[in-house]
């Protein structure tokens, strides 16, 4: 016997957690009373629960709620024991659960595990959302609150004076970050995940950060760390169909809404972002950043994809060469002459935005597109991102990117066409088409 937890609402009723793991028996028991002993009843005989039990609390506010500690993770009831359901958010490892208390004072849930830390829920309101309106189990999928807020918070860790491992060890803070909390109904294969889709959108109606999460049965929280979308580099992978652009710059404070597809079915709620009290004054360099972001988005979008240009050039090459090889069994002299001048000059052209990816050890080239910009965004995390360094930088960025982006213009204009009207003439209807804004 693990555990005796009386009834905070009935004196008759009490709950025992029994374990019998050391005889090699590692079935679940969780036995329930109402009658002050003479009967019980096993809560998790047929719920699924692969092991044995150690711990055990039913929320002290809605008797509903009930959270149950295994040697193979937690595992909640909404329904006074009837159903259980393995937790699958907040971080929390699927580890034993050693045992586990409601800090009344705190309204937080604290759980301690066998060699993995101590774990805190500091909001038990999104439990007992559900364990109030049962008929969201029922849903497809569900968001379990409609406002939600988050704070831009600047905490820097603790690290040592050389590197991280010489720090203080301390557990980890409060993430201040926007966690949606979303149940996935368990229908089907309860161990098959789904995607979603997530939206934000701003006050003007403009969706400026869109990503996919992968979510399990059951209760879950997607986390949106107040970035809009980013955007691609010179020479990066083409994203395919459907595939997240990578986080950007940290949107301002106010409220957006945030929407969650699955299949056809759309939820949403409102998110408030804070900003950091500690530095409202400097709600002016917060816009200042963000136009700079925006502006140099924008020269790295152009820069991307008149990249994008130069691979498509390369790949039209390789067709054609294959083309000949396939069906003359070899490329014709003259053909390997005019591909050999001309992809000497693409990767001219490419080696003017970024190092080659085949570039042996450590070595950087100040001068290209890529280093430019990469300086340009340091400096927009300066203190006054409109002093004379900071803005310096982002015009010289700006302007070598466009100086390079011209020069791909002008070969695509010249040599390239002049290649393409010769490769049309042979009939092959291979060469793809070069989309330029």
């Amino acid at each position: 016997m693990a555990q005796v937890t009386p009834s905070s609402f009935d004196k008759n009723s009490a709950v025992v957690v029994v374990n019998n793991y050391r005889r090699n028996d590692f079935k679940p028991y969780l036995f329930s009373t109402h009658d002050g002993g003479k009967t019980w009843k096993n809560l998790v005989a047929n719920a699924g629960i692969e092991s044995f039990t150690l711990s055990f609390v039913q929320d002290y506010l809605n008797k509903n709620l009930m959270l149950l500690g295994t040697d193979q993770g937690l595992y909640v009831s909404f329904d006074v024991g009837e159903h259980w359901q393995l937790w699958n958010g907040g971080g929390l490892p699927r580890v034993q659960i050693s045992d586990m208390v409601i800090q009344k004072d705190a309204d937080a849930l604290v759980v301690g595990t066998f060699g993995r830390s101590i774990y805190v829920l500091d909001n038990l309101k999104v439990l007992r959302a559900i364990a109030q309106n049962k008929m969201v189990l029922n849903e497809k999928m569900a968001i379990l609150t409609d406002e939600i807020s988050g704070k831009k918070l600047s905490i820097k860790p603790v690290d040592g004076i050389r590197f991280v491992a010489q720090g203080d060890f301390i557990g980890e803070n409060r993430s201040f970050q926007p966690s949606i909390p979303i149940w996935i109904k368990p229908e089907g294969d309860t161990m098959k995940n789904v995607k979603v889709k997530a939206k934000i959108i701003d006050t003007h109606e403009d969706t400026i950060r869109t990503f996919t999460a992968e979510l399990s049965k059951g209760l879950n929280f997607i986390n949106w760390n107040m970035c809009v979308d980013g955007v691609r580099y010179p020479g990066s992978k083409k994203l395919k169909k459907d595939e997240d652009l990578p986080s950007g710059y940290q949107v301002l404070a106010g409220r957006y809404e945030a929407q969650i597809s699955l299949d056809t079915i759309v939820r949403k709620c409102h998110i408030t972002v804070l900003d950091d009290e500690r530095f409202q004054d400097e709600n002016m360099q917060y816009m200042a950043q963000r136009n700079a972001w925006i502006n140099l988005y924008q020269t790295i979008n152009q820069a991307t994809e008149h990249y994008d240009h130069l691979d498509d050039m390369m790949e039209n090459i390789t067709l054609i060469e294959s083309w000949f090889t396939f069906n003359q069994d070899s490329i014709p002299k003259e053909w390997k002459e005019k591909h050999k001048q001309l992809k000497k000059e693409i990767n001219e052209l490419k080696a003017l935005y970024k190092m080659p990816d085949d570039v042996k050890g450590i070595q950087r080239n100040p001068e290209n597109v890529m280093s430019k910009i990469g300086v340009a965004q340091s400096y927009i995390w300066y203190p006054d991102v409109l002093a004379y360094n900071p803005q310096l930088a982002i015009s010289e960025a700006q302007v070598e990117a466009d100086r390079v982006d011209k020069k791909v213009d002008a070969f695509i204009d010249t040599k390239w066409k002049d290649y393409s009207e010769e490769v049309e003439k042979m009939k092959f209807g291979l060469i793809k088409s070069l989309k330029k804004n």
